[in-house]
């Protein structure tokens, strides 16, 4: 029987489908006096992904694709210590093409052109220094940036991690803004509307989504905080006579937005603003991040979801008695 996506897969399932590879890797048997080893990788789409074996001619098979590429595989779908595992006799590479890439990448359930409009209407509402607005409309209104913007995840794994998830992101944090303006009103809501726009820019140069989502070379090296900081510098340094307190503000809070140091920010939040956005962003992202967890959870009718070894814990799935 074939199965289009990996949310469908059951025990026992013969597999004859197409999916991405990810993760491959050749390793040695666990015991000693077999030659040669296996071949493990995971089979993944937008609804997913399985962990694969393949146990006999894996070197010869493993030299056939690449990490990344979309294949066509047959085998036999099994449970192995409590999970799914799909055991393959066969792989083979498939055309660029040949395919959809949609069916291999997850994408926000939002439209992504509703969002950019409503990212637009809230910065239009209360970003008001014509500097700052010139600078976050090069991002949000731009024939090059902003279809790139709309289509970038947040990340690679840990919050947003699918097609459109950057907006997404970039929405959620201006919601939460505009009610912490409201309660704190001697914020500078200008420094902390534009630091929201742009303080995951760099995601832009740090992501690449075909069909599966990877880091770019760039994105290795420096990171997305790094790349951002300094492509938002050069756009405010193209602007003239864009004020250089507010420049070196803004890109204060790019710098800092993560944090702390481990975890990735190279300065700690040392203005107001600096310190909201952190928070802000941070509070969206942990959000998305135990929600997307709990949905896992409750499709699969579990109490606790999949152990998050970053949070060092489990979250549990169950709603409340009288929720509708």
């Amino acid at each position: 029987m074939a199965h289009p996506f990996v949310s469908e897969l059951s025990e026992g399932d013969a597999l004859s489908a197409r999916f991405v590879a990810l993760d491959v890797q050749l390793r040695p048997f666990r015991d000693a006096s077999k030659k040669g080893g296996y071949l493990a990788l995971n089979l993944g789409d937008r609804t997913g992904s399985v962990p694969a074996r393949v146990w006999d001619s894996a070197d010869v098979i493993a030299k056939g694709f690449r990490e990344g590429d979309v294949i066509y595989v047959e085998g036999q779908v099994e449970v192995y210590r409590g999970s799914l595992q799909a055991i393959l006799r066969s792989i083979e590479p498939i055309a660029e093409g040949d395919y959809d890439p949609a069916d291999f990448l997850p994408a926000s359930p939002h439209n992504p052109e509703t969002m950019l409009a409503a990212a637009r209407r809230v910065v239009g509402d209360n970003l008001k220094s014509p500097y700052l607005r010139q600078l976050v409309d090069r991002y949000l209104a731009s024939d090059d940036i902003t279809p790139r913007l709309i289509r970038c995840p947040a990340a690679k794994a840990l919050h947003h991690a699918y097609l459109g998830g950057l907006i997404e992101h970039i929405v959620g944090c201006l919601y939460i803004a505009v009610n912490v303006c409201k309660v704190h009103k001697s914020l500078d809501s200008d420094l902390l509307f534009a630091g929201i726009v742009l303080h995951d820019i760099g995601k832009v140069l740090e992501l690449e989504a075909t069909t599966h989502i990877a880091y770019t070379v760039p994105g290795q090296l420096v990171g997305h905080v790094v790349l951002g900081y300094e492509w938002v510098m050069r756009e405010a340094d193209a602007i003239e006579g864009f004020p250089e307190e507010t420049k070196r503000q803004l890109g204060h809070i790019i710098l800092s937005h993560h944090g702390q140091h481990e975890y990735g920010a190279p300065v700690l939040p040392l203005t107001p603003e600096a310190v909201a956005v952190h928070f802000i962003e941070n509070t969206d992202a942990q959000a998305n991040r135990a929600l997307s967890a709990v949905a896992v959870a409750r499709d699969e009718g579990a109490d606790f979801t999949a152990y998050d070894r970053t949070l060092g814990r489990s979250f549990y799935a169950r709603q409340r008695d009288d929720r509708e």
